[in-house]
């Protein structure tokens, strides 16, 4: 699941050394089950953002860099996808 917040933490991170606040929480700003689209390619931000309840369809409440590091950070998720359950402990045998 995608976060703008969670993005904007690690990037300022990485690019200024700054953590980020204590105790911060981020919300997802990505659908859980988006919409597929026809040709099974990857659907556009309209498709699977959330919509935010003080705009029409929630999009424009986002910048294009906001929606450019959101779309980076996704792939780079899809990317990770096949990798992140070899880093998953066995379960031990009781």
């Amino acid at each position: 699941m995608t976060s703008l917040c969670t993005t904007k933490a690690v990037r300022a991170y990485f690019f200024d050394n700054k953590l980020p606040d204590n105790g911060l929480i981020c919300p997802t700003d990505e659908v859980l089950f988006p919409p597929k689209s026809e040709d099974g390619s990857i659907p556009s931000a309209s498709l699977w953002m959330s919509e935010d309840e003080d705009s029409e369809d929630g999009i424009d409440t986002y910048s294009v860099e906001d929606l450019r590091l959101l779309e980076n950070m996704r792939a780079l998720g899809r990317e990770l996808e096949d990798y992140v359950g070899s880093f998953k402990r066995p379960k031990t045998i009781v």
